[in-house]
């Protein structure tokens, strides 16, 4: 409306003010205060976004919810989680006897992997406790002969052997930490060697301490570094076997004939 006004009133100038035969040129009248009047647009002047502009998010002076503060707290950059991502984790058990099946002392233990995954898996703590003595010994049934000595202790395992006799690393972080799976075994004193009978062996068989083991569910890492549950072999008791003796039932056919 007031642009029409101004038009008005500029041919009621041109017509009054020009001389005949006098020629005004179009942009030396008009374009000076129409560039001053887009200048200065009226406040119901409608803005227009245009649709087909690229824009990039910018920091907001806007203060978000307390829940979008947690939530972006949360976050995880690629960055500080790079070097944990698809980790193959092959067990070094070197240091582990050969006749045993779970093992404290291992190379290379991914202590920091296991921390953090264990940050953000928080439905795995249920697995961590430490087993508590048998019976016998609380009471102090100490006096009592076994045919095979054993040993019996706590173990921290950090690598062990699951039912497929692989190798898997065993979590078990620490006291400070918090993370610790204490499995109560029962090891052959004297492995394979002859039991402690009370009397000689009979004649044509063979005494021996036997290593039993029972199947435990316990917290592992999985090949990518991730927890996960697996059956393992733990020692649980020592028990005498006997076997016959086919080179002395041997000798005595020999001998017979």
């Amino acid at each position: 409306m007031l642009l029409s006004t101004i038009i008005v009133l500029l041919s009621v100038f041109m017509f009054t003010h020009l001389n005949v035969g006098e020629t005004v040129s179009l942009s030396q009248t008009f374009l000076p205060i129409l560039k001053e009047r887009a200048d200065t647009p009226e406040e119901d002047t409608p803005t227009f976004l245009d649709i087909n502009t690229n824009f990039s998010l910018s920091e907001s002076t806007t203060p978000i919810s307390t829940n979008q503060s947690k939530r972006h707290s949360s976050i995880v950059f690629p960055d500080s989680v790079e070097q944990y991502r698809d980790v193959i984790f092959p067990v070094d058990a070197s240091k582990c006897s050969t006749s045993t099946t779970v093992c404290e002392d291992v190379n290379n233990y991914p202590y920091e992997r296991i921390k953090f995954t264990l940050s953000e898996h928080h439905d795995a703590n249920g697995f961590f406790g430490v087993d508590e003595g048998t019976i016998e010994h609380r009471i102090g049934d100490l006096d009592d002969n076994f045919i095979c000595a054993s040993i019996e202790k706590t173990i921290f395992p950090k690598a062990g052997k699951n039912k497929y006799n692989k190798w898997k690393y065993i979590i078990n972080q620490g006291d400070q930490e918090g993370y610790v799976q204490g499995v109560r075994i029962e090891t052959c004193a004297k492995l394979n060697g002859p039991c402690n009978l009370l009397g000689s062996t009979p004649y044509g068989f063979i005494t021996s301490c036997k290593q039993k083991y029972i199947y435990r569910r316990l917290l592992s890492v999985s090949d990518n570094g991730m927890p996960t549950t697996d059956t393992f072999q733990i020692p649980s008791a020592c028990c005498c076997s006997y076997r016959r003796n086919n080179d002395y039932l041997l000798n005595f056919g020999r001998k017979v004939s």
